[in-house]
């Protein structure tokens, strides 16, 4: 991935709250396990993002999106744990699908996935006059040009819903749910049927389906990232300074 993506350089990582020119790295995998089956998922995604997800999504348009929903979870789920365990953030819970993603075993009946299409956003003439870097953009317009991988909540749904988790590659937003152990299943179904109206356009990828068809969302680049790049606005400027130095 990162031969796919070498300008997304920067790297925000979270437990030491800095801004860093490198990969993170899980040092604790073995060689086995890192050159059979996770390279296996790893060589999967490219061959995923060569098809679709090197693509930038535009407004109103509408992906055929082909994909192996084990393949996709297992990799989806590799990532989120290793993002997990380098932040220290619920990994102990995403440690009982590692049988599913090293061996594709036990696979989990309470996860559910979607994926949701985000859109550059139009930078307002007015903005574009002043900014900065505005001959980098392509008719004044910020595309989602980034990789990001960590929590996030759906509030007031479900009383203490856990976390999930979302991967964000490009146009292409991941969502990993997974059901609460205090969590009827009933109660689950009917929360997941309501997800596509709480992330907008949000589309479900079944395990027995290998296309879906999705429309891009409304949401655009300013509106999917503002959390996190607020969360890490601080670091960033720590480390722009230290480059001039």
């Amino acid at each position: 991935m990162y031969e796919r993506t070498p300008e997304q350089n920067l790297h925000y990582f979270a437990r030491m709250d800095k801004v860093i020119e490198t990969e993170v790295t899980i040092k604790d995998v073995c060689s086995d396990c890192n050159n059979g089956e996770l390279s296996k998922l790893d060589k999967y995604f490219c061959n995923l993002f060569d098809l679709h997800i090197k693509n930038y999504v535009r407004k109103d348009e509408t992906v055929n999106f082909q994909y192996d929903f084990d393949k996709l979870a297992r990799w989806l789920l590799k990532v989120s744990y290793n993002s997990a365990r380098s932040s220290k953030t619920n990994y102990e819970f995403l440690s009982r699908f590692t049988d599913y993603i090293l061996r594709d075993v036990n696979r989990p009946d309470s996860l559910a996935l979607f994926v949701q299409l985000i859109i550059p956003y139009k930078m307002p003439k007015r903005l574009l006059e002043t900014f900065p870097r505005a001959n980098e953009l392509k008719n004044g317009e910020v595309f989602p040009d980034h990789t990001h991988a960590g929590e996030f909540e759906i509030h007031k749904e479900i009383y203490r819903f856990r976390p999930g988790r979302i991967v964000m590659v490009n146009s292409y937003s991941f969502y990993i749910l997974i059901r609460p152990d205090d969590i009827s299943e009933r109660l689950w179904d009917k929360f997941i049927r309501r997800v596509p109206y709480l992330i907008p356009s949000a589309a479900q990828l079944h395990r027995m389906k290998h296309k879906v068809r999705i429309k891009a969302s409304t949401i655009d680049t300013l509106q999917a990232t503002k959390d996190f790049t607020k969360q890490n606005k601080a670091a960033y400027q720590e480390w722009k300074l230290s480059k001039q130095k």
